[in-house]
């Protein structure tokens, strides 16, 4: 695919340092036109669009409009591994812009995304995502129209803090939990690549994105994560973020090496966290959780007051 170099009506640009607040003036245009009442999640958006890797002069597309308004978004941000490839796409359009805006900045996405991909190891698999929310309709027969397919369902659920949930109790057997401190800090990357290797859509986190994401990010709270070890070796970890001012526990990562799984480390850990979280005086805790086939994951949850909220699902389309 060519991307566009035009779209009738509006200048195109890459996304400038100066555009912050009016991307931001957007998602959230576009969440009271088209959202459920929660608030809306920025933090993956603003994730990618701040990854260190991405490179705004070629990766990022903005329409403003004749009053110098943003009008649109696209941006594709692209991990290039030996095992695999795939790019992920940011794209929104202001409401009530015609259709031929959201087309045009999408053909323009996929194009880059392409592009990105073109550098995979031969043989290996690239794919391009993007993510919808399920209440989104118009959202989504655009991407099915340009040949994006369902591929997952991930569902965001909630549970009360208030009342306290249950006291944790004692870890399983042979187990001891610590608090997270800085020692733990890169050596909880290997844990959570080595846990989710074999889930859906994973690839490695390289360090300069686990710092990104996480360790460098003001949300994170090493206070409420917690570390399992097992005869002195750390084998999970459940990591807790809190957006600032916010009442809610965002359990950012559950993880636990593949052959600790099924001990009732995880289900300890979410306990442990949820108990810190009520203590510091958050209301509610919230995850994200693969739908499509984690029923063991969904149980665990549900188990521990956790219901859906709402749900999102990840398109895909070849790479290459």
């Amino acid at each position: 695919m060519t991307a566009p170099s035009t779209i009738p009506g509006y200048d195109l640009r890459p996304l400038g340092e100066g555009d912050t607040e009016a991307v931001r003036d957007l998602f959230l245009d576009v969440h009271r036109a088209e959202g459920p009442e929660e608030e809306p999640e920025l933090g993956p958006a603003e994730w990618i669009l701040g990854a260190p890797d991405l490179d705004r002069a070629s990766d990022t597309l903005v329409a403003v409009d004749a009053d110098g308004a943003v009008a649109g978004l696209i941006a594709s941000w692209a991990q290039v591994t030996d095992s695999g490839s795939r790019s992920f796409l940011i794209s929104e359009t202001a409401p009530g812009r015609p259709p031929h805006l959201a087309r045009g900045l999408l053909d323009w996405g996929i194009a880059r995304a392409c592009t990105q991909l073109s550098g995979g190891a031969p043989g290996t698999e690239a794919v391009i995502r993007i993510v919808v929310e399920e209440h989104r309709s118009a959202k989504r027969d655009l991407v099915e129209a340009e040949g994006f397919r369902p591929a997952r369902v991930f569902a965001r659920m909630a549970c009360p803090l208030v009342p306290p949930p249950a006291p944790p109790g004692r870890p399983p057997a042979g187990i001891t939990v610590v608090p997270w401190d800085n020692d733990h800090d890169l050596m909880a990357r290997h844990i959570v690549n080595d846990a989710f290797a074999r889930h859906w859509g994973s690839l490695p986190l390289t360090q300069e994105h686990w710092r990104h994401r996480y360790l460098d990010d003001e949300t994170f709270r090493r206070d409420l994560s917690f570390v399992a070890v097992d005869e002195n070796t750390p084998i999970g970890l459940v990591l807790s973020e809190v957006e600032d001012g916010a009442a809610e526990l965002y359990v950012g990562r559950l993880a636990i090496l593949p052959d600790h799984q099924r001990r009732g480390v995880g289900a300890h850990l979410l306990r442990l966290a949820l108990q810190a979280g009520a203590d510091a005086g958050l209301r509610r805790a919230a995850l994200h959780v693969d739908a499509s086939d984690s029923q063991t994951a969904l149980s665990l949850y549900e188990r521990h007051g956790f219901t859906v909220a709402n749900r999102s699902i990840h398109y895909t389309i070849p790479g290459r």
